[in-house]
């Protein structure tokens, strides 16, 4: 359970704040006058690992003696530097998993001694500080003990299946066309799915004028056609298998086509050689993107590209949840009108997605819910970089815990509300209790919060969004069993076992300082809760 304030006054003294760790808000340590000596050693390490002298962040007085100043002391930060910081920093996190007894200590320096001499961008140490912390954080429920223990002492091993025929990827697998058109029209006007299945943000050569083209062929075979200017993966794979060649190679004139491509042309045609260039590229597309899983008739036996499409199939349902907020009117932005579309990473909007319901479950208090999305999302971050660390059954687990719990809510999902600069509205971060107290009999299932945006999730979207948790909780079941070795660990909760650490979290006061939103000092919510009695204090 969380500490209570009351009683967590003298542990707080030596323990690390793993809450702000996990969502890397190092900030709240200046900023909170109870932070822990450890919290500043912490800091203090974690500045000179991410140093960079391109954003110095020296300290100013040449004569500092302030044993707590995290900044910058050094003449210089050189590479050994970070390394050793980076070892401290991982000491210190891997302590706190000795104090609740999840490592031993001899464990904590095998760990330690395989990540200081494997990971070395500074993107990677704090993706591996960050999935440390909410690692131990998952552990304060007791049915995810072992779970944590096995991921904790592995962690920065390469993973290797445990089942054999998880390693059969070498079968024929052939796109199914009625898949794939399915596949189609669910992606039109998802955006979503739109962000990351353009074919001119998949590096596929296609210019503006072929797109414009291609959508006329796809107008042409289906009456439902996407109110944006894409063109989505799939509905190239259509065009590629029901267009004549002579439509084709009017919609993929020769421009792009490249010189290997034309040298496979047996008659030296061009026309086709782009064809057969974009064709080539969009398999390539399916086959990193996982998307054989899906739309394939035989499906590659292979766990990490079932857990890339899962991040198409997951972000895709979360973002049902989000609401863009209602504009009074659009007033025009000239640094748009002068700059133009400046285009992010091709998972951008999976952040994006992540932190707005992460947001949104600490504001409600739903801290198992956001512990979750928090190790999935840093999880995915070596799914997407192709670590080799990177546990498909842990992150497959965690993704059926998730799911479970938004099963429970069926069908009363809320709308979280995004603002015009990406935000969660200020309405959609109280507390649905207090909302519900202040209400004067709005219906809370479909988000009272939202009533005054004008927009809330009728129950049409709610069912929807419901039975789009339950395709995936059976798809992941089905992959992953309850009698995979990792899974199991991981137990069910008895009927008879005590009121978890979550929900003891959620009956507590919240805090009114504006320091942290959803938690705060004041609620002892952001300490790591231990099974064992604190460390004495020395006198």
């Amino acid at each position: 359970m969380y500490a209570h304030p009351a009683n967590a006054t003298k542990s707080r003294l030596c323990r690390l704040n793993l809450d702000a760790v996990s969502q890397w808000r190092l900030n709240y340590f200046t900023r909170d006058q109870t932070a822990s000596v450890v919290d500043y050693i912490f800091l203090i390490n974690v500045n000179m690992m991410a140093f960079d002298a391109k954003y110095s962040n020296r300290c100013l007085d040449s004569f500092c003696a302030d044993p707590l100043c995290s900044e910058i002391h050094a003449g210089r930060v050189s590479e050994e530097d970070r390394a050793k910081a980076f070892r401290r920093v991982i000491n210190v996190i891997m302590n706190e998993a000795v104090r609740v007894r999840l490592v031993t200590r001899e464990q904590k320096s095998a760990v330690r001694a395989r990540l200081v001499k494997s990971v070395f961008s500074c993107e990677d140490r704090i993706n591996a500080i960050r999935e440390i912390a909410v690692l131990i954080l998952l552990a304060q429920d007791e049915r995810h003990r072992d779970f944590v223990q096995y991921a904790l002492v592995n962690f920065g091993q390469t993973w290797a299946p445990s089942d054999a025929s998880m390693t059969d990827v070498d079968e024929d697998c052939n796109l199914d066309p009625d898949m794939v058109y399915r596949k189609a029209l669910g992606a039109i006007n998802n955006t979503y799915l739109e962000s990351i299945l353009d074919v001119r943000r998949l590096g596929m050569s296609i210019s503006v004028e072929e797109v414009a083209k291609l959508r006329e062929l796809w107008a042409r075979a289906s009456t439902k056609v996407p109110t944006a200017a894409v063109v989505t993966l799939p509905m190239l794979l259509h065009l590629l298998v029901h267009c004549s060649e002579s439509e084709l190679q009017d919609a993929l004139p020769q421009a792009g086509v490249s010189a290997a491509a034309l040298a496979k042309t047996a008659g030296g045609s061009g026309l086709t050689g782009r064809i057969e260039q974009v064709e080539d590229a969009a398999l390539q597309i399916v086959q990193n993107l996982g998307l054989a899983w899906e739309l394939g008739d035989n499906p590659p036996r292979d766990l990490r590209q079932f857990c890339m499409v899962l991040l198409l199939d997951l972000g895709s349902v979360l973002s049902m949840l989000l609401v863009a907020e209602t504009q009074p009117s659009d007033q025009p932005d000239s640094d748009q009108q002068e700059i133009g579309t400046v285009e992010d990473g091709l998972f951008a909007r999976w952040w994006d997605v992540c932190d707005a319901v992460v947001t949104y479950e600490r504001a409600h208090r739903h801290f198992y819910v956001a512990f979750l999305i928090t190790y999935i999302k840093v999880a995915s971050e070596k799914l997407l970089a192709q670590k080799a660390d990177f546990n498909p059954e842990l992150f497959l687990t965690m993704v059926v815990e998730l799911l479970t719990e938004f099963r429970k809510r069926r069908p009363d999902y809320e709308a979280i509300v995004i603002t015009a600069d990406g935000r969660v509205a200020p309405s959609c971060l109280v507390d649905s209790g207090t909302a519900s107290a202040r209400s004067s009999g709005g219906d809370a299932a479909s988000g009272g919060s939202v009533a005054k945006h004008g927009k809330a999730l009728d129950r049409r979207t709610r069912e929807d969004i419901g039975a789009e948790f339950d395709r995936l909780f059976a798809w992941v079941d089905q992959q992953l069993p309850v009698t995979n070795r990792v899974r199991a660990l991981s137990r069910a909760q008895s009927p008879r076992s005590k009121t978890n650490s979550w929900q003891q979290a959620q009956s507590m006061p919240r805090s009114t300082s504006s320091a942290s939103v959803g938690y705060g000092s004041a609620t002892g919510g952001n300490r790591v809760a231990s099974p064992v009695p604190p460390m004495p204090m020395p006198r």
